[in-house]
């Protein structure tokens, strides 16, 4: 039978290790949650609608960039990608290659794409169970167009009861992100938050892009 002497030392050791372990979760908890529970909504990055415009962000890069540094952060914390396609526009009129995203940033094979004719992402029926069904409750958005289809998605996801944020640095409206800041100010007074891909990739721990500040 083990003395006295001895069995403090292993109720030591124990709590050392119980108390190791509380840290581990409690400072691991943030970013587990946030990527288990959250989804990225990319909205309307198609060919057909970057043909004309400035479709720079409010940091100046275009578009097609900044949502490519984006999905890299997301990918990398295995987030949820969900894909959100405008077919207001005829394909027969368009051509498919024109509705379809820029290569850099086109769906993986397991990224569930969802069509929408309206502004709204949520006006088709399928897109909220299915965001339910996985889980999620938080959404981060990015796409364009700002003040059109991103903004309409923003208030269709409050509606529906989720969570939302907005990747700040990742959506245009056309104007080369003058727009874009204007409606980060009216989301800011929202109280939505409104994190830069940067910002994103250090509150999920993974890398962000060398040209990062």
């Amino acid at each position: 039978m083990p003395r006295s002497s001895e069995l403090a030392r292993r109720r030591d050791l124990a709590s050392l290790c119980l108390a190791a372990l509380t840290a581990c979760l409690v400072f691991a908890a943030p970013q587990r949650s946030l990527a288990c529970d959250t989804a990225l909504i990319v909205i309307d990055v198609q060919n057909l609608w970057l043909e004309q415009g400035d479709w720079r962000t409010v940091a100046g890069v275009h578009i097609v960039e900044a949502v490519a540094e984006t999905l890299r952060v997301a990918r990398e914390a295995s987030l949820t990608i969900i894909y959100v396609r405008d077919t207001s526009v005829d394909a027969a009129y368009a051509g498919e290659e024109r509705l379809a995203f820029p290569d850099s940033i086109a769906p993986f094979p397991e990224d569930p794409v969802f069509e929408k004719k309206d502004r709204d992402a949520f006006t088709n029926a399928a897109l909220k169970p299915t965001i339910e069904g996985l889980g999620l409750r938080r959404l981060l958005l990015c796409g364009m167009a700002s003040d059109s289809c991103l903004a309409a998605t923003l208030t269709g996801a409050m509606d529906n009861g989720f969570e939302v944020l907005v990747v700040a640095d990742a959506h245009s409206s056309g104007h080369g992100g003058r727009k874009a800041a204007f409606m980060n100010g009216i989301w800011g007074g929202w109280g939505v938050s409104l994190p830069t891909t940067a910002e994103l990739a250090l509150s999920l721990g993974t890398s962000a892009s060398v040209d990062d500040p």
